[in-house]
C-alpha cells in the first residue's frame, strides 16, 4: 500500500469579508477534496481568520487543547471541517505552558489560535505531537509543526484461511491438470508405437509374398 501525502497552504479571507468571498473559498475546498484519491494524506497548513474553539466531544473537528475563544467564522470552519471529516491536529496536543497562541493582535494585545494544520480525522491517530513554535522568518504569526508517523516497514499479511484453502485448493487441481496431461501424453506415445509396429508387420507380410 503507498500513501501520499498532499501539501496544501492557504489563507482564508478575514472574518469581516462578505458571505460570497467565503462561499467561493469554501467552494474550492470542496473542490480539493474532492480531488483527492482514497490512499492521499492531505496536510492543510491554513490561517483560518477565525477562531475555532475547543471541544472535549467526540466527532468534534477540534479538540480539547487551545484557546477556548469562538466566533462566527470559527463556526463556519467547525461545520465545514465537520462535514467533510477533517480535524485541526494542533488541537488534540497540549502545547508547553498552554501556550497555543499563534497570532498577537496589536490592538488588543492578545494572542490568537489563527493558524491550523488541518488532516482527516481518520488520519489523526497517525500523529504523534504538534502545536506552535518560533517561525524561522520574522513574522508576526508563529510556526504551527506536527510529527507524522509513517511506517516504513510493515509486516507482511498472512493471508485468511479462506485464501490459504483457495491456494491449496488451485494448487492441487494443478497437479491434477498435469497428471492428466502426462496420461494423455504417454497414450499418444504408446499410440504411435503400435502403429509403427502394426506398419512394420505389413510391410514384411508384403515383402514376404511379393518373394
Amino acid at each position: 500500500l503507498q500513501l501520499h501525502l498532499l501539501l496544501v497552504s492557504a489563507w482564508a479571507p478575514v472574518s469581516s469579508a462578505k458571505r460570497e468571498v467565503w462561499d467561493e473559498f469554501f467552494r474550492c475546498g470542496d473542490q480539493l477534496m474532492a480531488s483527492l484519491g482514497t490512499n492521499t494524506i492531505p496536510i492543510i497548513n491554513v490561517d483560518v481568520n477565525g477562531a475555532l474553539g475547543t471541544s472535549t466531544g467526540r466527532d468534534d473537528p477540534v479538540g480539547p487543547y487551545g484557546i477556548s475563544r469562538r466566533n462566527a467564522s470559527g463556526d463556519r470552519w467547525r461545520s465545514w471541517l465537520l462535514l467533510r471529516g477533517l480535524c485541526s491536529t494542533t488541537t488534540w496536543f497540549r502545547a508547553p505552558r498552554d501556550d497555543h497562541g499563534t497570532w498577537f493582535h496589536p490592538c488588543t494585545r492578545q494572542w490568537y489560535q489563527n493558524d491550523h494544520i488541518l488532516t482527516m480525522r481518520r488520519d489523526l491517530r497517525r500523529l504523534r505531537r504538534g502545536g506552535p513554535r518560533q517561525p524561522i522568518i520574522p513574522s508576526d504569526h508563529r510556526s504551527v509543526s506536527i510529527h507524522l508517523a509513517v511506517a516504513r516497514r510493515l509486516r507482511k499479511k498472512r493471508p485468511s484461511p479462506s485464501e490459504d484453502t483457495l491456494t491449496l485448493r488451485s494448487r492441487d487441481e494443478a497437479v491434477l491438470d498435469n497428471k492428466e496431461d502426462d496420461s494423455a501424453a504417454v497414450r499418444f506415445c504408446q499410440g504411435v508405437v503400435k502403429k509403427f509396429h502394426e506398419n512394420q508387420h505389413n510391410n514384411n507380410n508384403t515383402t514376404n509374398t511379393t518373394t
